[in-house]
């Protein structure tokens, strides 16, 4: 399973939703949004048709004290290896980590077993993503299967890393600086990114329920937003009977170039349904409470 690591793991820490985001939003409820008879047909459709194993059916709404389900990975950055060109979270197999002997997903486990004990990474969360393929061209990504891409988030920036064991080793050490060391690791291999992105829990063998909804979410998406942000098929993020889950990244404008902002905010039961409401509430820097995880402010 891709998780946050945590320094002590007899003590994960976890957050609250948090109210304290660069942004303003104002939180509102709308109890219809996932009781409309779209909704309800929807998930019907996916229970009784859609899944393989019917034991393991969409739950009807998020649990009402949120305790659980409402708690969301208290992390900082999030490290997302990008998937090759072709390869899709329905390719992905159930437990990414596992694959580590093949390129590039073994950077994912080098990333995780160096993090795992160590201070420098008990406040990063690392996932793999997908890109649509028009996207690649977009963010100037190399075709080259030799090169490895990794986003790192709140930096905005996809760094490019060789297919070498040094040239891994070296861009963890680049990862674990802060802005604030005496001799920092530059790495200079990336691209700016400079879009929002939003991520779409899509993987298809770690459970089904986010693979058929998370794909289905994806061109809906795409139509709501046209080319103004970054679209993405995520890596498990658990929630999977509260599924479609999702992800929004926005990224906040300062004055101090050395200062890197971000808002992060996470959803379930985003359906297409109700996903036009959901967008069009966060346009307005409203959060609908029955579709809210949790959000984290991010700074580096």
């Amino acid at each position: 399973m891709l998780k946050p690591i945590f320094r002590n793991s007899s003590n994960v820490n976890v957050l609250r939703i948090r109210k304290s985001l660069h942004t303003k939003y104002s939180i509102i409820s709308v109890p219809t949004i996932i009781q409309t008879k779209e909704v309800k047909d929807y998930e019907r459709d996916i229970n009784e048709c859609k899944l393989c194993d019917k034991e393991n059916k969409l739950e009807s709404c998020l649990p009402a004290n949120a305790k659980g389900f409402g708690l969301i990975p208290a992390y900082n950055r999030h490290v997302l290896l990008i998937s090759p060109i072709g390869v899709s979270g329905f390719q992905w197999c159930s437990n990414l980590k596992m694959d580590g002997l093949s390129w590039p997903f073994n950077v994912i486990k080098q990333l995780q077993d160096s993090f795992r004990f160590e201070n420098e990474g008990n406040d990063i969360l690392i996932n793999a993503i997908s890109l649509q393929n028009h996207t690649w061209g977009e963010l100037k990504l190399s075709k080259n299967e030799n090169i490895c891409h990794v986003l790192v988030l709140p930096d905005y920036k996809i760094y490019k890393i060789k297919k070498d064991k040094v040239e891994v080793d070296k861009f963890i050490q680049f990862l674990k600086c802060k802005p604030n060391d005496n001799m920092p690791v530059l790495w200079k291999n990336y691209e700016e990114c400079l879009k929002d992105w939003i991520f779409i829990c899509g993987h298809q063998q770690r459970d089904e329920r986010c693979g058929i909804i998370g794909h289905e979410l994806v061109p809906l998406f795409e139509k709501y937003y046209g080319d103004k942000k970054n679209i993405a098929i995520i890596s498990h993020i658990g929630g999977h009977k509260y599924a479609g889950n999702v992800i929004y990244y926005n990224q906040i404008k300062n004055d101090d170039k050395n200062k890197e902002l971000a808002d992060c905010l996470w959803f379930g039961k985003v359906l297409p349904p109700n996903l036009k409401t959901l967008c069009d509430s966060l346009e307005n820097k409203k959060i609908i409470k029955e579709l809210y995880r949790g959000g984290v402010s991010m700074q580096k």
